[in-house]
């Protein structure tokens, strides 16, 4: 298996990485100027972040993995690898059991395994198999990943092999909730008042969900009669048709430009000593963490703009999955931090420095 050498790495966002901090957000009387290029500039760069730190995140997962047998986390000081990973390394706890999760998962199919770290098949594309990739089938599932075929093929290829649907581990709902022109401006001073609290950056659902948290805090869970015209559905729902239909008239965006499967480091699996993991695991965390950067940035580029739509895109999750190997909450939640950290450049130094995570 090859390994990517830190100085390599290192060398290789230093000059990306001054590319994609060169890239701002343009005024507003020059939004919608070939947004076509800019578009391609900022994918471009986007998906070559998005491959360096999934790279990282399979090494990870395997130091994690590792590092959960026995009581080798507990030797260290910590309750578990969840509990590790967030103070130790700046990962969330459920990111990191998820990471370790396809790791576990990988071990039990070699072909796929090999082709995650080598970067020809994403942890998306991955997760979506794992239900069928198994045994005799695997190679003809690993082909098929192999191949370019989009995530969202994949899934409807499963969902016909297995005669059910696709595990969703990060399911997005949409509702609405219908308010009077009365009403209207005591929505519109709570989400105001939410903005305050959150800070002048944050999104719109945050401060909903604050608003929502507030109220079952004082009134508890109301009763299924209190939410009878509140309409539900899933976010992609509608999207299904398009997606496919923009998938076959781009030929898979064949216009954008190809970016090269990127190595995983070897995470020292092997290691038996958790000192000698830990160490492994906050050298690559330091390295995902340069990456995250510049990833966050572009990311909050390509979402502020609407430049996947320029791209060819049903949705931003639909280039998410595709394009960046990724969930559409876990980019949404980068997109959230960076908008805190334009505001907030002290905490961005603090974060760059290490002192904080």
């Amino acid at each position: 298996m090859s390994e990517v050498r830190p100085t390599e790495a290192a060398s290789d966002l230093d000059a990306i990485a001054a590319e994609a901090w060169a890239l701002e957000l343009p005024s507003s009387r020059r939004r919608g100027l070939r947004c076509h290029e800019a578009a391609v500039q900022v994918e471009r760069l986007l998906t070559r972040f998005a491959r360096g730190r999934g790279a990282l995140d399979v090494a990870i997962g395997e130091g994690l993995l590792a590092l959960g047998i026995g009581d080798r986390a507990l030797r260290l000081g910590y309750c578990g690898i969840g509990d590790y990973a967030r103070e130790r390394l700046g990962i969330a706890a459920s990111t990191a059991q998820k990471m370790a999760r396809l790791a576990r998962e990988l071990r039990g199919r070699p072909l796929l395994r090999e082709a995650v770290w080598t970067g020809e098949v994403t942890a998306r594309q991955a997760e979506t198999v794992l239900p069928v990739a198994r045994g005799e089938d695997e190679a003809s599932w690993v082909a098929r990943a192999r191949s370019g075929e989009t995530v969202r093929a994949l899934k409807a290829a499963v969902k016909t092999a297995t005669g059910a649907e696709p595990e969703q581990d990060e399911a997005w709902e949409r509702i609405s909730v219908p308010v009077s022109p009365e009403a209207r401006p005591v929505v519109d001073k709570a989400l105001e008042l939410a903005g305050k609290i959150l800070g002048a950056t944050a999104p719109k659902w945050q401060r909903i969900e604050a608003i929502c948290n507030e109220y079952l805090g004082a009134h508890g869970q109301p009763d299924d009669a209190a939410g009878a015209g509140v309409l539900y559905g899933p976010v992609e729902d509608g999207l299904e048709p398009l997606m496919e239909y923009l998938e076959q008239q781009t030929a898979q965006w064949a216009f954008l430009e190809h970016t090269d499967p990127v190595l995983a480091p070897v995470a020292g699996a092997a290691e038996t000593d958790p000192l000698l993991l830990d160490a492994e695991l906050r050298r690559l965390a330091g390295l995902r963490a340069q990456w995250d950067d510049a990833f966050g940035h572009l990311a909050m580029l390509m979402r502020t703009l609407g430049l996947w739509r320029d791209a060819g895109f049903a949705s931003f999750g639909h280039y998410c999955s595709e394009r960046l190997g990724m969930t559409e909450r876990t980019v949404e939640q980068r997109i959230a931090l960076e908008r805190r950290l334009r505001v907030l450049p002290a905490l961005r130094q603090a974060m760059r420095e290490g002192r904080i995570s």
